[in-house]
């Protein structure tokens, strides 16, 4: 309690938020890796590891509901991936077309047709111990509609499944678009509905504010997409085809997150050996990183990991002012130097710095020893703010203890 008395930093309404959010997420990861100390659940008398959750109430409530999608083959996906959620953050469902409003064409491409809408009902967020129900949130989804009926041949539905994957990974599930379930128009053409990203996608970003971008937002909106890849990596998986229509930037300000699996797993390629112009005052570690990503044997290339540390460090040097925001071209820098859309050059390797000017090795060791290093000062940080929260709430707990124990009228 003393820690939380000398904090002026939060309110005691951010305090408190932050407590309820930090004992939300203990829970959570309490009955999604059954950490947590087994008990008897009071209500199916089942075994439960969080008290806040029973996985086992959860599935008796999906399973009481009554609905079909007319196809035996999502419905077996949709109960399959219900049966395996220990938590309600990342159920999928089927959901009733009726509780689609405002419905609105976005786009179209060749996976099909995107459109916009408000589901009314809303997704689950969470669990009402109270009520033995779900807690719900109406939101904005998107709706993609299958190109055909051939669910073993259909990306949609192939997206639909790596989602599910990636959803139910606590490491990756913030790092991509949520899936949320299917639904079926009044055409009857089967739709994946997902979260609706308000912020639009890269290409669209950075033409309306690529003007506008210093260099430290360049770098850290890099950093963001690479570490998102990072962690889809981790899982040991490939986009397949990544391109600045299928970034997206959320609604919850400034969170940018990767869309469309439905080619995950294909190998990555370089159309044609074509290169993007790397354009004036560029930093240069930043310029060398594009062609180490670049290079045209894949075994030459730098990791995601390494970039995304690379970044990580390179942003943290501008913000502590040990790099300007535009460096000047020097002469040994062979790029073309004519100003240019940021979408509209393209050029061969040949064209680009020489392969003496890349960056070396022992460079990015240097670098990446420095994220370490910041990395092990910030999870000290991290240790000491879980010591200040264990005491509050321990404070909390037996405050809440001591006043039950209290006779009536004192």
């Amino acid at each position: 309690m003393r820690h939380a008395k000398e904090n002026t930093t939060l309110t005691p309404i951010e305090t408190q938020y932050l407590i309820n959010e930090i004992v939300k997420t203990r829970e959570a990861v309490d009955a999604r890796n059954k950490r947590g100390e087994e008990s008897l659940c009071p209500i199916c008398k089942l075994p439960k590891y969080s008290i806040k959750y029973c996985e086992h109430c959860m599935r008796i409530k999906l399973k009481k509901e009554v609905w079909t999608s007319g196809n035996l083959k999502i419905d077996d996906f949709l109960r399959k991936h219900q049966d395996e959620s220990p938590v309600p953050h990342c159920i999928i469902e089927w959901i009733e077309f009726s509780d689609l409003k405002n419905v609105e064409f976005l786009a179209e491409g060749g996976y099909g047709k995107v459109y916009s809408a408000t589901w009314t009902r809303g997704n689950i967020i969470d669990w009402d111990i109270k009520e033995n129900n779900f807690i719900r949130e109406p939101r904005n989804v998107a709706l993609k509609i299958f190109n055909n009926n051939d669910l073993s041949k259909n990306e949609v539905f192939q997206e639909a499944n790596w989602n599910q994957i990636f959803t139910r990974n606590r490491t990756v599930r913030f790092f991509v678009v949520m899936g949320l379930g299917f639904t079926k128009n009044e055409e009857g053409e089967y739709m994946f509905v997902f979260d609706f990203c308000e912020g639009g996608d890269l290409r669209a970003y950075l033409q309306k504010h690529h003007k506008n971008m210093s260099w430290k937002d360049k770098i850290r909106l890099a950093w963001n997409i690479s570490l998102n890849l990072y962690r889809i990596s981790e899982t040991g998986s490939i986009h397949g085809d990544l391109h600045p229509g299928n970034i997206l930037l959320q609604r919850n300000g400034g969170n940018w997150v990767i869309s469309d699996f439905g080619t995950c797993g294909n190998p990555v390629y370089i159309l044609l050996g074509l290169r993007p112009t790397i354009v004036p005052g560029t930093p240069k570690i930043y310029a060398d990183l594009m062609q180490n990503c670049w290079a045209e044997n894949p075994r030459d290339r730098i990791s995601v990991k390494d970039a995304a540390n690379t970044l990580q460090a390179l942003l943290r040097s501008m913000m502590e002012n040990y790099f300007v925001d535009e460096y000047p071209v020097t002469e040994n820098q062979s790029w073309k130097s004519q100003e240019s859309d940021y979408s509209s050059h393209r050029t061969n390797t040949e064209e680009m710095n020489t392969e003496e000017e890349k960056i070396p090795l022992t460079t990015y060791k240097a670098i990446n020893e420095e994220v370490a290093e910041r990395q092990s000062k910030i999870e000290k940080q991290i240790e000491h703010m879980g010591r200040m929260l264990s005491e509050l709430l321990e404070n909390g707990q037996a405050a809440v203890i001591k006043k039950k124990q209290q006779p009536q009228g004192q």
